[in-house]
C-alpha cells in the first residue's frame, strides 16, 4: 500500500526538566534526538528493537541539561550530529540547512531553526517516499508555544526573537498541516514560554492554535513571546559544559550509598551539605529532617535544586522509597548536580522508626490567611511565584520573592518574630521556600498551599 511506512518512534519523558528525548527509527536503523547523560535506555530499547543507532543528534547546545550525545556516541559506535555553529569539542558532524541523512529506508533532513539559540536545527524525517512525517522541533516549535530567546543574555534577545518569527514562519510556509511535531521542551520547561504539557502536536494545530504563529506582526510576536521572568542559575554554565562535552556516567550509573537516619541528621547541619527531601509537600509538612529543604519529586524539581542550590554542594536524598531516591540522583545527575554523599536507607519509614529529631511546619489555606489579615493581625505575606504572576494578581501588602531569589540576602531585614505566610499558585513553590526559610533559621513559618485563584 503507497501509504505504508516503516518509521518506529519512542518518546523518552524527563518530566524533572520538563523535557522529552526519542529514539527514532527506519528497519534496523535508528537516531536518538537530544539524549539526556545517562544513555542505557537508548542502548537497551534500540537493542531490544534489534536496530542500530546510527546517528545521535542535538537540535542545540543545550541550556538546562547535559547532553549524553558524546557518550551515547562512542558507546553505539554512531555518528554524533550537531549543529553546524554549535562548535562542539569533542568530534561531530556538523550538520547544515537542507543535510540529508540517510536513515533505514527513509531520512533525516537538519533544517536551521534559529531563535531558542542561534544555531538552533531542527530534524524533518522523511518515509521512504520522501514525504514528511515528524519534525523534532527542539525548542523552535512548542505546543503552543516556542522556547525563549533571552537564556544567553540581553545582547541576543531581540536578534534570536527576530530568529525566531522568521523561523516559525518557515515552518507554516514549508510544512504540510499533517506532520507530527516533537518538541524537545514542553510544559514544566523554564526554557519555554507558557507552553502546553501536552508532549506532541501537529504543524496544522499549531498553525491554528499557537499564539505566537497566530501574531500578526513581529510586534505582537513579542509582546506573546519575551518574558522578564527569572530562569534557573544553573543554566548560565550548561551551555559551555555541553560544548565540551559532560563526563561520562557510563550505561547505568551506581545508586547513591546507604545512609543511617543517624548519618543523615548529623549531615543536615554541616555548611555545603543540603538534604533533600523528595516526598510530597504534604508528608514533608507532617514531619521532616530539621534544616533539609523540600523539593518534591515530581513535575520539575531538578530546577528547584538547581535554583536553590549549588553544583558544588553535597547532598543526601530523601525520599518516601528507595527507589525514589534512586531516581532523583540519576536525574541530578543529569544536571550536573554529581556530589551525592548518598541516599537515606530504607527510606523516609526508616528515620521515622529510628526516633531520629523530626521538624513540622504549619499549614493554611488562603481562606485561613484572609481572615487573619481582616482581623488585622501582625504578618509578612511573601509570594514566591514568577513576577509575571505577581504582576497579574497579587494579596494586598504581598511580597514579591521569587522562588530563585529566595536566600539571606534577599530575606534580610524580615521580621523572625512574626508569622511569615508563603504562597505560590498551587503549594509546590510555596514548599521549597518554607524548607529554605526553615534553614535560615525562621522559626514562625506558615505554607500557604493554594494561591491567589482562592483568595
Amino acid at each position: 500500500m503507497p501509504g505504508r511506512t516503516d518509521l518506529w518512534l519512542e518518546a523518552f519523558r524527563h518530566p524533572e526538566l520538563g523535557n522529552a528525548s526519542y529514539l527514532v527509527g527506519s528497519g534496523g536503523d535508528a537516531g536518538v534526538i537530544d539524549p539526556v547523560r545517562d544513555v542505557g535506555s537508548y542502548l537497551v530499547r534500540a537493542r531490544e528493537r534489534g536496530a542500530r543507532i546510527r546517528w545521535v543528534l542535538e537540535t542545540h547546545l543545550h541550556n538546562d541539561f547535559l547532553s549524553g550525545g558524546p557518550e551515547l556516541a562512542r558507546r553505539s559506535g554512531a555518528v554524533l550530529g550537531a549543529p553546524k555553529g554549535s562548535r562542539l569539542a569533542v568530534a561531530h558532524r556538523a550538520v547544515s540547512d537542507g543535510e540529508r541523512l540517510d536513515l533505514g529506508s527513509g531520512q533525516l533532513v537538519g533544517r536551521a531553526t534559529p531563535g531558542h539559540t542561534p544555531e538552533h536545527t531542527s530534524y524533518l524525517l522523511l518515509d521512504q517516499h520522501g514525504r514528511p512525517r515528524r519534525l523534532f522541533s527542539g525548542g523552535s516549535l512548542m505546543v503552543g508555544s516556542a522556547a525563549r530567546p533571552d537564556l544567553l543574555g540581553p545582547r541576543h534577545t531581540l536578534p534570536l526573537a527576530r530568529d525566531e518569527w522568521a523561523t516559525l514562519r518557515r515552518y507554516t510556509r514549508e510544512l504540510p498541516d499533517p506532520v507530527t511535531v516533537h518538541p524537545t521542551h514542553a510544559g514544566g520547561s523554564f526554557c519555554g514560554v507558557g507552553a502546553s504539557p501536552a508532549s506532541a502536536s501537529t504543524v496544522g494545530r499549531e498553525r491554528r492554535a499557537n499564539p505566537l504563529i497566530r501574531a500578526r506582526s513581529f510586534v505582537q510576536f513579542v509582546e506573546r513571546y519575551l518574558t522578564s521572568d527569572p530562569f534557573p542559575g544553573y543554566y548560565r554554565g550548561m551551555r559551555a559544559r555541553n560544548r565540551r562535552g559532560a563526563a561520562p556516567l557510563g550505561v547505568a550509573p551506581e545508586p547513591p550509598t546507604p545512609r543511617s537516619p543517624s548519618e543523615v541528621a548529623l549531615a543536615a547541619g554541616r555548611p555545603g551539605v543540603q538534604v533533600l527531601d523528595l516526598r510530597t509537600h504534604r508528608e514533608f509538612d507532617a514531619g521532616h529532617v530539621p534544616g533539609s529543604l523540600y523539593v518534591g519529586h515530581e513535575g520539575a524539581y531538578t530546577a528547584w535544586v538547581g535554583w536553590t542550590c549549588r553544583a558544588t554542594d553535597r547532598f543526601l536524598l530523601v525520599g518516601g522509597t528507595e527507589a525514589d531516591q534512586v531516581d532523583a540522583g540519576r536525574a541530578l545527575r543529569r544536571i550536573g548536580f554529581d556530589r551525592i554523599l548518598g541516599q537515606l536507607a530504607g527510606g523516609w519509614p526508616s528515620y521515622e522508626a529510628s526516633g531520629a529529631p523530626q521538624r513540622s511546619t504549619r499549614r493554611a489555606r488562603m481562606a485561613a490567611l484572609r481572615r487573619a489579615l481582616h482581623r488585622g493581625e501582625p504578618m509578612v505575606i511573601l509570594d514566591v511565584r514568577q513576577p509575571s504572576e505577581f504582576a497579574a494578581r497579587h494579596l494586598p501588602g504581598a511580597r514579591s520573592v521569587p522562588l530563585g531569589e529566595v536566600g539571606a540576602r534577599s530575606l534580610q531585614g524580615l521580621p523572625r518574630d512574626l508569622p511569615i505566610y508563603v504562597h505560590c499558585a498551587r503549594g509546590e513553590r510555596s514548599a521549597v521556600a518554607v524548607g529554605r526559610l526553615e534553614a535560615l533559621g525562621f522559626e514562625q513559618v506558615v505554607h500557604v498551599t493554594d494561591g491567589p485563584e482562592d483568595w
